[in-house]
């Protein structure tokens, strides 16, 4: 019931629940057990000032969870 009922708040209130963002999809690690890092070191990355326009166009977002590869590999 309970998780009903989030979701229906949720709906109602029209705010993201949650956003995963990937700072990065470059990783030097090529941990033993991932399966992802073969995957990763492609493609352009977001700018900076791409992430902040698209972060002032969210609203408010309940949860925000950071993720990706390593990003100590950004410049900025």
């Amino acid at each position: 019931m309970n998780r009903y009922l989030n979701f229906v708040i949720n709906a109602l209130d029209r705010r993201l629940s949650m956003l995963v963002f990937f700072v990065t999809a470059r990783c030097n690690s090529s941990c033993r057990g991932c399966f992802y890092w073969k995957s990763l070191n492609k493609g352009r990355e977001l700018r900076l000032a791409e992430i902040r326009r698209i972060s002032d166009g969210l609203g408010r977002i309940r949860a925000l969870l950071v993720s990706g590869g390593e990003p100590f590999l950004r410049d900025d």
